[in-house]
């Protein structure tokens, strides 16, 4: 078996059939499999799921898991059980990755990435650009170049930048199986394998959508605030850093520190002013050394309590002005 493709889902009745669709149009000159792994869904997913696998049975391999295997990461569910049960099950040599609310569009899309990376052993991951929905508005992510070629990556890009939408993966299977003990525990744990796919290899980017990544309510990383989102980076990078080796931890501390800096602002813009000088204060601990980052770090509390003060004024000054005065 040359591929296995991997499909998680749990409450995607609106989704699942279309993701399944756009697997079993792919074009390819080998053999793939389907592993549909559904997470014992209370809507009609599950349903869906038991009929694909009747009309296709040469194709779809079924797993009809249980709520009772669901591993959750700081309080929330997560579908992890779910992809690694599949990829534990899978005989293919290449793993395509998707989840059952995303889709493809390009019926070429593995063919084209296995044949990259069969050609090139330098290569353990390809992805692609992708679309992302929201409704029903679709759009393409704005650093696409319409005549750019291959792209090549390695770890630190990888460190300083999320880069691609884990439903355009095609991946060597060897170079995330078995996941590792600080994997399982990081908040994305699709983020940890690639960074942990980058000390086996490069990753091929291909600058054309293939798959759709679609936001909605339902989604569990999306569900997530925008501070939590930049906490689970951070942690990540941390579980990460005793396995990336010494080269590269220069660039996880600028990392981490521009991470920290970040949730320093957006706890700021949400009010907290404690919260914001201390991750500021962290964001100067991690790296301190560089100049940039300590430059930022010490401005940043003269800024916040600024921006405190002139709220604060504010208030005052509409308190005092309004119809009825306190001091009356």
């Amino acid at each position: 078996m040359k591929v296995s493709v991997c499909i998680q889902t749990y409450n995607h009745e609106p989704f699942i059939a279309q993701a399944l669709d756009s697997v079993l149009m792919q074009e390819t000159d080998f053999d793939y499999e389907i592993l549909l792994g559904e997470d014992d869904s209370s809507d009609g997913t599950r349903e869906i799921c038991r009929e694909y696998a009747r009309k296709h049975p040469e194709r779809i391999r079924l797993f009809l898991n249980s709520r009772e295997n669901v591993i959750y990461i700081n309080g929330r569910p997560t579908g992890r059980w779910n992809f690694c049960n599949n990829v534990k099950n899978a005989r293919g040599q290449y793993l395509a990755l998707l989840d059952g609310d995303d889709f493809w569009v390009d019926p070429k899309k593995i063919q084209k990435q296995v044949s990259l990376l069969a050609e090139d052993s330098r290569f353990v991951l390809c992805a692609t650009d992708s679309h992302t929905q929201l409704g029903n508005d679709v759009t393409r992510q704005a650093d696409v170049s319409e005549n750019a070629t291959c792209r090549v990556y390695g770890i630190q890009d990888m460190i300083q930048e999320y880069l691609f939408r884990t439903c355009t993966v095609v991946v060597r299977r060897e170079a995330v199986w078995p996941i590792q003990d600080w994997q399982m525990r990081c908040p994305p744990l699709d983020y940890s394998l690639w960074l942990g796919a980058c000390t086996k290899g490069k990753i091929a980017f291909l600058p054309e959508a293939t798959a759709v990544y679609r936001i909605h309510n339902g989604g569990i990383w999306m569900g997530v605030n925008t501070i939590a989102r930049r906490r689970g980076t951070l942690a990540t990078l941390e579980e990460a850093t005793p396995h990336l080796g010494g080269e590269v931890q220069h660039v996880l501390r600028r990392r981490k520190s521009e991470l920290l800096y970040e949730c320093a602002h957006l706890e700021l813009n949400n009010g907290n002013l404690l919260m914001a000088i201390k991750a500021n204060w962290d964001a100067f601990k991690v790296s301190w050394r560089d100049l940039n980052v300590v430059f930022k770090c010490c401005r940043f509390p003269v800024f916040a309590c600024a921006r405190k003060g002139r709220y604060l004024a504010g208030r005052i000054r509409r308190i005092a002005t309004g119809p009825k005065c306190w001091y009356l």
